[in-house]
């Protein structure tokens, strides 16, 4: 099973999110281990591995290899 790696500032970016739209972000990112190019998901950049997932709510932006996923970016859309 894949594990949730954190860059330290979208760590920090969820931890200033209001609370339901953290637990709204933290919902998605970690089902992101067990299906990790859910619907919606686009690729980013012209890394294979790397996603954006693009909400009315928030942005995430991600990778992920055969044992992680790593969050790189969480931006509240306002």
């Amino acid at each position: 099973m894949r594990s949730v790696r954190w860059d330290k500032s979208a760590e920090q970016a969820v931890l200033g999110l209001p609370q339901l739209l953290r637990a709204s972000v933290l919902e998605l990112i970690y089902a992101l281990p067990d299906e990790p190019e859910p619907l919606g998901a686009r690729p980013y950049g012209m890394i294979p591995t790397a996603f954006e997932i693009v909400t009315d709510s928030f942005t995430v932006i991600y990778t992920y290899g055969d044992d992680h996923v790593s969050v790189w970016i969480v931006r509240a859309n306002t």
